[in-house]
């Protein structure tokens, strides 16, 4: 045998060389429960079980809302909901060192607040969200251990905070999706064993008789450790548990992925949106388009003037292209030209009329590809329908050869239209994409999009109908599809 299984459950060669991770990591697990995993919890009941080799039973009360469309989860109301585990108190090491992590979207109200979880019995310790963001501390008859806090609860969509008590350095550290936050020094001894054989609550702080700074946002995981997570080890939960919460889309040849959902893309309040591909770009946002904290967190364009810039060149999709988003248009039949993604017109002393993009007909709710002085001039309508108010996925993908370019419109996956055509030019530096509008020359913005984007996907290549439907597939569930 040339690989075996060790205790953390990674796949190592007979050299003891790691092959790869198995997640979660199991090496001092003490509790696990995971709302998208049926085995933790059915979707129904007052009862979570453990996924760790501990195996407690967590008590759902209060008739705690389950979410069971897009990320499962668990929806506080701020009122009296909570979660208690018992008896884990047996497990906590002697030295006192634990590792929390957990998954949960904040509130659209940035003065919400309550703790995640705690540990109670004379002391406490928790994550507390508040008008000043996340702070992590602890406190003992009155007297509280200083924990350094930062603002995720103005950060939108899901995300994973991970809160250490390491006892032998004597610190607190917190962690926001798989990265290094801060720390700080601590000096009074509230070990969660010499603390407490209460339950460990989560949301909100078990004083025996009631519960009282209770949380008003989802959680959809939480793990327990009994000892302190590297640097590394949280990196890798983050990777895995992302990719496991959202499913991955396709990566290569990515260009921008804009989410909606993740609070490393658009959890901010400000008018900016982050990309989550390897080029890391930034997008300008622009008269302040809204955004919808429901069960799909989406950016909304007003139809009027919102919309969106980024720092991609035309000139960048020499070689095909693919345009894809999650979209919901409001606008019906009575519309008029929307686009999705739009391109630009007269930039750089180019005379001749450029467009680029992929929306909404006027005066119909049917699909319009059109690539103008791009890769030949070709308009492309599909009869699939777009402007009915509900989500759709909608792509157009431009495959070249070299010598004759294939494109396509999708609409969920399914091939609405397609053409093939000589080709007779690449595009050349226009100016940037755009989302939510058409630009037309330096100071001109048109046909705006009305209604949601939740998360655009552009790559510098022509995606196969396979990896069209991968990509649909990957995400439909959390838009209900």
């Amino acid at each position: 045998m040339s690989q075996v299984i060790n205790y953390n459950g990674q796949l190592i060669n007979l050299n003891g060389i790691v092959i790869a991770n198995r997640f979660p990591i199991r090496d001092g697990l003490i509790c696990y429960f995971d709302a998208n995993i049926s085995k933790s919890y059915s979707g129904a009941g007052v009862t979570f079980t453990d996924l760790s080799v501990s195996s407690h039973i967590g008590e759902i009360n209060n008739g705690l809302e389950f979410i069971s469309s897009g990320v499962k989860c668990f929806r506080f109301d701020r009122v009296d909901d909570h979660i208690e585990i018992d008896q884990i108190d047996t497990e906590w090491t002697t030295s006192g060192s634990t590792t929390y992590n957990i998954w949960f979207r904040g509130s659209a109200n940035g003065t919400d607040h309550g703790l995640l979880l705690n540990y109670l019995k004379g002391g406490w310790v928790g994550y507390q969200i508040h008008s000043n963001g996340l702070v992590v501390y602890s406190g003992n008859s009155g007297s509280n251990e200083y924990a350094k806090s930062f603002t995720p609860s103005t950060k939108r969509g899901w995300q994973m905070v991970t809160f250490i008590i390491d006892r032998e350095l004597d610190e607190y550290r917190l962690y926001h999706n798989g990265e290094y936050v801060n720390n700080t020094t601590v000096t009074a001894t509230h070990d969660p064993m010499s603390i407490s054989t209460a339950p460990l609550t989560i949301g909100g702080r078990d004083l025996g008789a009631t519960v009282d700074n209770l949380f008003g946002h989802e959680v959809a995981s939480f793990m327990a450790y009994n000892r302190v997570l590297s640097a590394d080890e949280i990196r890798l939960t983050y990777d895995h548990s992302q990719s496991k919460l959202f499913g991955p889309i396709i990566q290569d040849d990515l260009v921008l992925h804009l989410d909606a959902n993740n609070s490393k893309s658009a959890g901010h309040l400000s008018n900016v949106m982050y990309d989550l591909s390897p080029a890391s770009s930034t997008v300008s946002m622009y008269n302040s388009p809204g955004y919808d904290d429901g069960d799909i967190p989406a950016i909304l364009f007003d139809g009027v003037n919102d919309y969106g810039i980024t720092n991609i060149e035309t000139s960048s999709f020499q070689d095909g292209l693919t345009w894809a988003g999650w979209v919901r248009n409001d606008a019906g039949a009575a519309g008029g030209w929307e686009w999705m993604v739009g391109g630009t017109n007269q930039f750089n002393g180019q005379p001749s009329y450029i467009v680029f993009q992929i929306g909404k007909k006027s005066g119909s709710e049917e699909i319009r590809f059109e690539t103008g002085n791009f890769f030949s001039n070709y308009v492309l309508d599909s009869t699939q329908t777009v402007g009915d108010g509900n989500w759709h996925y909608l792509v157009g993908t431009v495959e070249d050869n070299g010598i004759s370019l294939t494109k396509n419109i999708y609409l969920d996956g399914v091939k609405g239209a397609s053409t093939t055509v000589v080709k007779s030019a690449s595009p050349g530096d226009y100016g940037t994409i755009q989302i939510g509008h058409q630009q037309r020359a330096e100071t001109t913005h048109t046909e705006y999009w009305e209604g949601a984007i939740a998360e655009v996907h552009l790559y510098t290549r022509g995606l196969t109908e396979a990896e069209v439907q991968y990509n649909f597939n990957a995400r439909r569930g959390r838009y209900g599809i």
